[in-house]
């Protein structure tokens, strides 16, 4: 699993070549929600030390699984 902060866009993509579960395919988000949401809290926490006048409300960004992603099978 890749994740990626574009920090210009407001946005955090997330790699996975796993399948999403059928529970959540209408909000792919829910997989992720405990990883994303500890992300997040780690993120705030750096960038209040590295610009304590930062403010911005990261739970508002926008948040993409990206489809299409296959698995490399045992040949590559």
């Amino acid at each position: 699993m890749l994740y990626i902060l574009d920090r210009v866009d407001k946005k955090l993509i997330v790699i996975d070549p796993s399948r999403v579960p059928k529970w959540c395919e209408d909000n792919p988000y829910r997989k992720y929600r405990i990883t994303i949401t500890h992300f997040y809290k780690k993120y705030i926490a750096s960038m209040n030390i590295n610009s304590p006048n930062w403010n911005q409300d990261i739970y508002r960004w926008s948040f993409t699984h990206e489809k299409g992603i296959v698995e490399d099978d045992e040949q590559g």
